[in-house]
């Protein structure tokens, strides 16, 4: 690697310095790739060079792919990978929401508020057509599905928002509410896998929670405090402050995949508004290998 360096540095040989990276990668295969992407970071080559650095990386890459870990390839951002991103519950209900306040609006815009929650999961569906793959979880589906079974009770989803009911009655029938579920959840999932292909046993996850117990403490109250009835939260160590089952499973999700060599995959990442996510994004990062985004920019930020 010194040598790797020093042609960087001072001789800047393309020639040397695919050779030399492809010999680092034979014994340490992560290390002669970042490599590469260290002399294609340096600013150092013109478009020919560069090309030739991300083609011998690419292919350095390949032949070593199946040994590398999706939480280890985070940095990699010339091996022409996309981002896996698994979709929470509360991103399927704003896109329904302003998908039904599309159909009943007379000028078919719905609202016209361009709020960051709007922004994010429409940028989630553009992306998810050529830059990133998107799936959802288990427990996100069962928890939508559960939360969209009647025309009544999505409407009590539209807080704050002015619906025209009678509109609402004549379009919003169970049978087209039953469609339109369908098409949001069929609208995020591009992925061709399915995510049982981690295993949530393989990720130790309470002690992780109970490390950052003042966090939770905080986003429970916050939670009680906006909520008319108590939330539903996990109870470890006599405190039931903790993220209900489902994020869990999520968190888990995201973490077991993050251990696979999938291919293709360059990250994994939760795409959310749950302040049990964000709050502790960084730290899930850190120790399991799964990003965290909740709006546009950060989306976009990624890719």
């Amino acid at each position: 690697e010194r040598r790797f360096h020093f042609e960087l540095h001072d001789k800047k040989d393309i020639f040397e310095l695919t050779l030399l990276g492809g010999q680092i990668a034979e014994k340490k295969p992560l290390r002669g790739i970042r490599r590469f992407e260290e002399a294609i970071e340096t600013g150092f080559f013109d478009d020919l060079g560069v090309r030739r650095l991300r083609d011998t990386q690419r292919a350095v890459f390949g032949s070593h792919s199946n040994s590398i870990p999706v939480k280890d390839r985070r940095t990699l951002h010339h091996l022409g990978l996309k981002p896996l991103i698994l979709i929470d519950t509360n991103v399927l209900i704003n896109a329904l929401k302003d998908d039904l306040l599309r159909e009943i609006s007379s000028d078919q815009y719905g609202s016209l508020d361009w709020t960051v929650e709007r922004s994010f999961h429409m940028m989630l569906l553009r992306r998810s057509k050529s830059d990133v793959f998107v799936t959802i979880p288990p427990s996100a589906i069962g928890e939508f599905k559960h939360r969209t079974k009647t025309p009544d009770s999505v409407l009590k989803l539209f807080e704050g928002v002015y619906i025209n009911h009678q509109e609402w009655n004549k379009i919003v029938t169970p049978a087209f509410l039953k469609e339109r579920v369908k098409i949001i959840l069929n609208s995020f999932n591009t992925w061709n896998q399915s995510i049982e292909v981690a295993n949530r046993n393989d990720v130790e996850l309470e002690e992780f929670l109970l490390k950052h117990e003042m966090i939770f403490e905080m986003v429970d109250q916050y939670k009680r405090a906006r909520s008319n009835s108590a939330p539903i939260r996990t109870e470890l160590n006599g405190k039931e402050i903790y993220p209900e089952s489902g994020d869990i499973e999520i968190m888990q999700d995201a973490a077991g995949l993050a251990k696979l060599p999938l291919q293709e995959i360059g990250c994994i990442l939760v795409a959310t508004r749950d302040s049990d996510f964000r709050l502790v994004s960084r730290a899930l990062e850190e120790r399991y290998g799964f990003g965290v985004i909740s709006d546009a920019q950060q989306l976009n930020s990624r890719i």
